[in-house]
């Protein structure tokens, strides 16, 4: 957009400059900068923050030889950028392998919202080798990840300008909440009385720790002299006590 007019103090015979009596000529250009002929001065979009100059030179149309010359100096400054929420927490399973946070949605610039195409967005510290952080800023997580709680620095940064940037957190709860599931139960079976007791182990599995198993026997007797039914009952319980 016009940022300046260098018409504006510029003078012929004291009087301010008519556009329609002079002609500009771009003597020094700048490639972030254009001269219109109304004396209007434009920065192109996407311009990175710092100081631009461009040499122009003035000369009165009736008497061509009759010119000055200046400097017009534009300063580029840095976007503002803010993070309403910079500390997000979220609390998952075990198994969930995505879920939804994307620090993206809290962070603007110059108020407006952040577009993914003009920032950049990694974790820079709490790196874990199950969590990641795509650059769309969707958090996966590797199937497995141990109970706990996971804390990660998050960076994102203007791509126009790399070192705009600001941080934030992310804090993960992992927990367990599925009750271990019994994969495999020894089948009844029926013996001498002579014969030793022996129950074949059960076998029981859980999506986030490993499987402690105990068990309790009820004995009822039966109705011949030795004779009786054992029942065995299993617990599995998994490392959060389900």
């Amino acid at each position: 957009p016009n940022i300046l007019n260098v018409f504006t103090n510029d003078t012929l015979n004291n009087i301010a400059v008519n556009p329609a009596e002079v002609t500009l000529i771009t003597v020094i250009p700048n490639n972030n900068l254009i001269l219109n002929s109304d004396g209007s001065v434009d920065v192109l979009p996407g311009t990175p923050q710092g100081i631009y100059e461009l040499t122009y030179q003035i000369c009165e149309n009736a008497v061509p030889g009759n010119c000055d010359q200046a400097v017009v100096s534009i300063t580029v400054a840095l976007p503002r950028m803010a993070n309403s929420a910079p500390n997000l927490f979220r609390t998952i399973n075990c198994d969930d392998t995505v879920f939804s946070v994307n620090p993206l949605l809290t962070v603007t610039i110059n108020d407006q919202p952040v577009s993914i195409d003009k920032v950049t967005i990694k974790l820079i510290a709490g790196i874990n080798s199950s969590i990641t952080l795509d650059d769309t800023g969707s958090v996966n997580i590797a199937n497995g990840l141990p109970v706990g709680n996971y804390k990660l620095l998050y960076q994102v940064c203007e791509k126009l300008n790399p070192d705009n940037c600001i941080t934030g957190f992310i804090t993960i709860t992992v927990q367990d909440i599925n009750k271990p599931v019994f994969a495999q139960l020894p089948e009844p079976k029926t013996i001498s009385c002579d014969e030793p007791v022996v129950f074949e182990p059960a076998i029981a599995t859980d999506t986030c720790s490993s499987v402690t198993l105990t068990h309790e026997d009820v004995t009822v007797l039966g109705s011949c002299p030795g004779s009786s039914t054992i029942t065995r009952t299993w617990t599995a319980t998994d490392a959060s006590g389900n």
